[in-house]
């Protein structure tokens, strides 16, 4: 049975490490995390930025927002699907 406690070991890290790492993403970019206006955008050399569509429409809205961004008038939660 040693084989059997140590799978469910394992697995409740990697679900643990998986929610500190959601938790840390959060942190780190606030509100563009689930907007629907923000794009996730990963250059070459792994630099990750979020750029805000409304900034094409808008000229309030910065293109590339400072994160995190914990306020913002234009923040709609993405729906699921």
């Amino acid at each position: 049975m040693p084989g059997k406690r140590g799978g469910s070991v394992e697995c409740y890290a990697r679900r643990v490490r998986a929610e500190d790492q959601e938790k840390h993403e959060r942190n780190r970019v606030g509100l563009c995390l689930d907007c629907a206006y923000a794009r996730r955008v990963q250059t070459e050399r792994g630099s990750i930025f979020y750029l805000c569509e409304l900034a094409a429409v808008n000229p309030e809205f910065r293109k590339y927002p400072a994160l995190p961004v914990l306020i913002c008038s234009g923040y709609a939660k993405k729906t699921g699907g």
